[in-house]
C-alpha cells in the first residue's frame, strides 16, 4: 500500500479542510504518517515556491513521524539543495540522508519532456 501526493495538491487539500473545519486535514496528516510508503511529488512547485511556515511544519511533522517509525518516504523535487532548505529544516535534511528516505538527484539537467513536440501526422 502506498500514497502518492503532488505537494501543492496536498497543501491545497489541507487548507480547504481547515477553511471548512471538517477535520479532514488531521486525517490526511494521520494517514500520511502511517501509510507503508509515501511519495510526495513536486516539492517546491506551486504556492509561489514559498510554502507558509505552517505548511512546512505539517510536512516536517509527517516526515519526522515516518522517520521515527522507519517508514520509507520518497520526496521528488527538481530544486537545488540550497533552495530546498527553504522548505525543510537542516535537521530534517540531515535525517533524509538516512536509509528510510530516498534522496538522490536524477536527471537534474534533463530537458523538459513535456515541451511542445511536433504534432502527429
Amino acid at each position: 500500500e502506498a500514497d502518492y501526493w503532488q505537494f501543492v495538491d496536498w497543501l491545497s487539500a489541507l487548507k480547504a479542510s481547515y477553511a471548512a473545519g471538517d477535520g479532514q486535514a488531521d486525517r490526511m496528516v494521520w494517514d500520511a504518517k502511517r501509510v507503508p510508503l509515501l511519495v510526495i511529488d513536486d516539492i517546491g512547485a506551486g504556492q509561489g515556491d514559498n510554502p507558509s511556515q505552517h505548511d512546512r511544519n505539517r510536512l516536517e511533522e509527517v516526515l519526522m513521524a515516518r522517520y521515527d517509525h522507519f517508514r520509507p518516504t520518497i520526496l521528488v523535487t527538481n530544486m537545488e539543495e540550497q533552495p530546498f532548505t527553504d522548505i525543510l529544516s537542516a535537521r530534517m535534511l540531515s535525517r533524509m540522508a538516512e536509509a528510510s528516505f530516498v534522496h538522490t538527484n536524477v536527471a537534474r539537467d534533463a530537458k523538459d519532456f513535456r515541451a511542445k513536440k511536433e504534432p502527429l501526422a
